[in-house]
């Protein structure tokens, strides 16, 4: 029988294809016939057709009747025949907080309840079988693979934010770091951050790092803030394991560990907000305002020691920054050192040791006038293997922006291909709410009159400002050496100035490069300008492509 399992496995591929011609896989998947006398092995029939299927992006999703775009490979169909939802679907497109036990494991937290769900891993990516969340919330899955949707519906069981929740109780908070005196909080919030959103599996990330990161260009002691950490993570320079400190000193390359392609951003009036990124990401990096130029908070008449509470009703600008690993609505306005209109506090840990507070946790409330500002959450974080290249000229990150005294705007940045590629998605940055973005593609590149000659590929609409991947509709291959270029037109409602972009600060920025990447501002699509010339600096609009198969 070993000569025949070629033929049988050519026969599987021919009945794949006919059924792909003939759009015949029902609902439950068909049925396997024989075929040519041959009957077909299931472990070789659904393979190949689960995987032609996801390959092609074919799912069409709804989401309580809503078009959800299937991006990263979100849901997926398995090998098994079953649906498949990856961890961040459940985050943000079902609202439940859903992160890891262990390696094979999952916990979802809906209404109060706790289940432990099996982890599926499939190229990569984690996964929790759709039907086992429908038992867990009520929700339904139906699948026709007659027109290929998958529709979930809630039935208005939608999960409810908790009073109170704390990352400790699930062991997703690091022990508290000392950032000593240097000014370099925003490094230690920020890691934090980000390790919350892998942990409890192992995250260990070398602040060190990201620190000597910034000091190429600010000093290694400087201040920063969450852009400082942004322009690191999001350019694939990090984060990296403390562990690897030592191969780099030896002088050797350390690969980063995961890659972050989304981010969010609040601000202090976004208290709601923050409690639910909290709940389904994770930390939440933030700016408070410190009235003491020490390390001990004890001094602040703001700070009530005996409680570990803290509420600053100044108007002086935020100099601090912290996590916020949590949240008590029904935390006593009565505990803190000054009058708090109302009950309600973030649970928040310190960069001071664990002598700060209780073990470096303290409470901020809802009410102090900066807690939130500047507020970041890592959103969206995976496994490097996902995309192979990038595509980049901002290493410093965002900076400011470009526009024309109006909400939209056109930009465009150049790439050449270093080889033959698969053009993925693009990141950018939406600087404000509601921002939506159209994203289009010109092929062989030859000046800016070529522009013109521009092909849509993508369009997303975004609720919160952040920093965003998004997924072309279709991966387009590249050529070895082709020159190509990024478009996008913008739109942020309220702003003036809606492209972000990267440029020399101050004298202190003295190895920015506004000179190693190829940039464009256009009013209306027609008339281009150089953003070096314009404003000496380069676009933040990056290209992400995985190898060809070979």
């Amino acid at each position: 029988m070993k000569e025949a399992k070629p033929y049988i496995i050519c026969g599987a591929v021919v009945l794949l294809l006919l059924c792909l011609k003939l759009n015949t896989w029902s609902a439950s998947f068909g049925s396997i016939e024989e075929f040519r006398g041959a009957t077909l092995q299931e472990d070789i029939f659904y393979p190949l057709m689960a995987k032609s299927i996801n390959k092609d992006k074919r799912l069409a999703i709804k989401v309580d009747g809503a078009a959800i775009p299937n991006q990263f490979d979100e849901i997926h169909i398995g090998k098994d025949k079953k649906v498949l939802l990856s961890l961040d679907f459940l985050r943000d497109r079902l609202n439940l907080c859903a992160f890891y036990k262990d390696d094979d494991n999952a916990i979802l937290l809906y209404n109060g309840k706790e289940s432990k769900v099996d982890l599926i891993t499939e190229d990569n990516i984690d996964y929790v079988r759709a039907d086992k969340v429908c038992e867990i919330t009520g929700f339904t899955c139906d699948v026709n693979m007659d027109t290929y949707e998958v529709s979930i519906n809630s039935n208005s069981n939608r999960s409810v934010l908790p009073s109170k929740f704390d990352l400790r109780d699930y062991n997703r908070v690091a022990p508290a770091m000392n950032q000593g005196n240097a000014t370099t909080c925003w490094a230690f919030a920020s890691i934090l951050a980000l390790e919350s959103g892998v942990m409890p599996r192992t995250a260990d990330y070398d602040v060190d790092a990201m620190i000597e990161f910034n000091g190429e260009v600010s000093g290694d002691n400087a201040g920063g803030a969450f852009t400082n950490a942004l322009a690191y993570l999001l350019s694939w320079s990090g984060p990296v394991n403390s562990s690897s400190s030592a191969v780099k000193l030896s002088g050797n390359d350390v690969d980063e560990v995961k890659h972050v392609q989304e981010t969010k951003f609040y601000t202090h009036k976004d208290i709601n907000d923050i409690k639910q990124a909290v709940y389904r990401y994770g930390g939440v990096s933030t700016s408070i305002y410190a009235n003491v130029s020490t390390t001990n908070l004890n001094k602040s008449s703001y700070y009530n020691a005996s409680t570990n509470s803290y509420c600053y009703d100044g108007n002086n600008e935020p100099n601090h920054e912290i996590t916020i690993i949590g949240f008590d609505d029904n935390y006593p306005a009565s505990n803190f050192g000054v009058y708090v209109p109302g009950d309600g506090a973030f649970i928040c840990q310190n960069s001071w040791g664990k002598d700060f507070g209780n073990s470096g946790v303290f409470y901020v409330s809802y009410y102090d006038t900066n807690v939130g500002s500047q507020a970041v959450s890592y959103s969206r974080i995976m496994a490097p293997s996902y995309y192979d290249n990038i595509y980049q000229s901002d290493l410093c990150g965002w900076k400011g922006q470009l526009g024309y005294g109006q909400s939209n705007a056109m930009a465009a940045n150049v790439y050449t291909a270093r080889q033959g590629e698969m053009l993925r998605a693009v990141g950018l940055y939406a600087i404000d709410k509601n921002a939506s973005v159209t994203v289009y593609l010109v092929r062989n590149y030859d000046g800016t009159s070529s522009l013109k000659e521009r092909e849509q590929v993508a369009a997303r609409t975004f609720n919160e400002a952040g920093f965003y991947t998004i997924e072309l509709d279709h991966p387009i291959e590249l050529q070895s050496g082709e020159k190509f270029a990024i478009v996008i037109d913008i739109k942020v409602p309220g702003s003036v100035r809606p492209v972000a972009m990267e440029y020399k600060v101050s004298d202190s920025d003295i190895n920015v490069n506004v000179k190693d990447g190829e940039g464009y501002i256009s009013k209306d699509g027609m008339n281009w300008e150089s953003v070096e010339e314009k404003a000496n600096g380069n676009l933040c609009l990056k290209a992400y492509t995985t190898d060809v198969e070979e």
